[in-house]
């Protein structure tokens, strides 16, 4: 692991974080209705990519560092967020 590494995994954390903030305060602006917007589609599948290349990366991270529980069930939790994004998606 290098600095490259660590940098790049902090990025697409912060990203992933950021982008939740921004959707967590537009729906408490317009509710339910956020949903509804043309564009809301597109904004999904960027969030969820960005957030999977993040959990890619902090698996990574957890089993370099042998964290075998952790790097389990990391792996358990972005299968089940990423088959909620294909479904909700298709949806």
């Amino acid at each position: 692991m290098n600095k490259t590494f660590y940098i790049i995994l902090i990025f697409f954390l912060g990203l992933s974080a950021a982008s939740t903030l921004l959707q967590s305060i537009i729906r408490m602006q317009l509710g339910g209705q956020m949903f509804f917007l043309a564009s809301f589609s597109k904004w999904f599948l960027t969030s969820s990519i960005t957030a999977l290349a993040g959990s890619i990366f902090l698996l990574k991270y957890y089993h370099f560092k042998k964290y075998r529980f952790v790097f389990i069930t990391g792996i358990i939790s972005v299968a089940c967020n990423f088959g909620f994004a294909i479904l909700a998606f298709i949806i």
